[in-house]
């Protein structure tokens, strides 16, 4: 089981539009097929007609995902929830929970489950309504359930399971320490995951079953291509002190995340580049983020510009550091702190025409600036002679 020891949101569309077979019998032909032009009301007619016709409880979906006639569903297809199709149910099921009932959807989806206990879309729904509630045990007891009805666990129920661990805060769950001779980190042993190598040799720290990352690397090994999954994969291994571990799994899968890529999945991955001392990734997925967020674009690439520079200073990189600072100066010319860490950059590093132009800006924007008395002998970077 995957109960767990004590210790964001389902795509319900998709699970409506999708490909399942509804395990009732065959579906009903008598009514024809439905034109992607047709009314909602006629649709409706439709499925109150045939109410197990899967491809007319489909075409009501899309025309629904348009128009949002949520209250309308409710009141035709409810009186029909014992005939639905699995598709309908779980349209009925939406617009419980879009009309702001979730415990209404959830108690549709579990009635529906005992008329078509191997349908897998409704296992999905059930469980991710759960998940986005932040009801993990649940969520996990059900897609127990799930397993035991379908059989082998799929690689969104083994990425269902990942979020609910996650949630949970067991990341690793309970760890052990294994001798795995000739293992590698990365595999599957035994029921366990291999996470890292330790003493003495071929001694590897362990993860269980129950766990997010030993069912967050099932579902990436079975196809998993979601970006949510990458970036709780990223998330796990920067918690645990290991960034590079997860930068190393966004790049080699940016063609399964980049191109859709969120703010916030960007945002994290540039974090992350960072946390990794990897300047060069972190100003790329800042300037990829930037993009999202054209009315913020010269903030966060200002501030992105000075994190980068921190880097390349405490390596000891001046050049870079001030190349940067003067980056985003440019970005933000009236920005007063900005401009007294590049002047005095610059000081530092002789550069004392061009730091004095710095310091009279900074006087400008701030006549009464607090650290005045100590750059106003700055400001004539050739004083006379005594």
């Amino acid at each position: 089981m995957r109960r767990a020891f004590t210790c964001t949101s389902a795509t319900w569309l998709s699970l409506v539009l999708a490909v399942v077979p509804a395990l009732a019998g065959p579906p009903s032909t008598s009514a024809p097929a439905p034109s992607a032009t047709e009314p909602l009301a006629v649709l409706l007619q439709r499925v109150r007609h045939a109410p197990g016709n899967e491809a007319a409880c489909a075409q009501l979906a899309r025309s629904c995902a348009a128009q949002h006639a949520w209250a309308d569903i409710t009141r035709e297809l409810a009186p029909l929830e014992r005939r639905l199709a699995p598709r309908g149910t779980l349209l009925l099921a939406q617009a419980a929970r879009q009309q702001g009932e979730p415990e209404r959807a959830l108690a549709t989806l579990r009635r529906a489950l005992r008329r078509y206990p191997r349908h897998e879309a409704l296992w999905t729904a059930l469980a991710e309504q759960l998940l986005d509630e932040g009801r993990y045990g649940q969520a996990l007891d059900v897609l127990d359930e799930a397993d035991k009805k379908l059989g082998t666990c799929s690689t969104r129920r083994h990425f269902d399971a990942a979020r609910a661990y996650f949630g949970l805060g067991q990341w690793l769950g309970r760890t052990r320490l294994r001798r795995v001779p000739g293992g590698r980190a990365g595999r599957f042993v035994d029921g366990w995951l291999l996470v890292s190598l330790r003493e003495p040799p071929d001694t590897f720290l362990c993860c269980p079953r129950r766990s997010a990352l030993y069912e967050l690397r099932r579902a990436l090994d079975g196809g998993c291509r979601r970006p949510e999954a990458l970036g709780m994969f990223a998330s796990i291994w920067k918690r645990l002190g290991k960034p590079e571990v997860g930068l190393a799994l966004l790049r080699d899968r940016e063609d399964a995340w980049l191109p859709g890529a969120t703010p916030e999945l960007l945002t994290a991955a540039a974090e992350l580049a960072l946390d990794a001392g990897r300047p060069a990734e972190f100003l790329r997925y800042s300037r990829l983020r930037a993009r999202k967020s054209p009315h913020r674009q010269a903030e966060i690439l200002s501030g992105a510009f000075v994190q980068a520079a921190e880097l390349y200073n405490q390596r000891g990189d001046g050049t870079m550091y001030r190349e940067l600072l003067s980056r985003a100066v440019e970005l933000r010319p009236d920005e007063v702190p900005l401009l007294a860490k590049l002047a005095d950059a610059l000081w530092q590093a002789g550069n004392r025409t061009e730091a004095a132009q710095q310091y009279r800006k900074i006087l400008q924007l701030d006549p009464d600036y607090p650290d005045r008395l100590r750059i106003l002998p700055r400001l004539d970077p050739h004083p006379p002679p005594p």
